[in-house]
């Protein structure tokens, strides 16, 4: 007769299966509106470091032009190297892993004109 007791009581602190396919279902709705949520932040987060990148490799090779009195070359020419060498830039940048292109910066002049690349904050699929 204990026994018999003791099982009735297990029984009332329980779940219901449905009370946990409820929960269930209800987690799983949550999920998916939390996921594309989550995807567009990412990818809007990539968008602004990527500009954020190319302005700080613009402005150092704009500072090292003007301060290293460089010729503009009618041919490109890589200046990325020497924007970390001479300390006009700690590093190169990464890119980030959603934008389209190269992995990584490429800084050139040509023309007095500088070009960064990737330049284009289309994204990978």
């Amino acid at each position: 007769m204990k026994k018999l007791k003791s099982l009735k009581s297990y029984k009332k602190k329980a779940f219901t299966l449905i009370e946990l396919l409820i929960v269930i279902a209800i987690l799983a709705v949550l999920v998916l509106i939390a996921i594309p949520r989550y995807n567009n932040s990412r990818i809007k987060a990539d968008k602004t470091a990527h500009a954020t990148n190319i302005r700080v490799l613009e402005t150092a090779a704009i500072r090292y032009l003007s301060e290293e009195k460089v010729e503009n070359p009618t041919e490109s020419k890589d200046i990325t190297q020497d924007l970390v060498s001479k300390k006009y830039i700690k590093e190169i940048p990464k890119v980030p892993k959603s934008i389209k292109g190269s992995t990584t910066y490429t800084v050139t002049i040509q023309n007095g004109e500088v070009t960064i690349t990737p330049a284009s904050e289309e994204i990978n699929d």
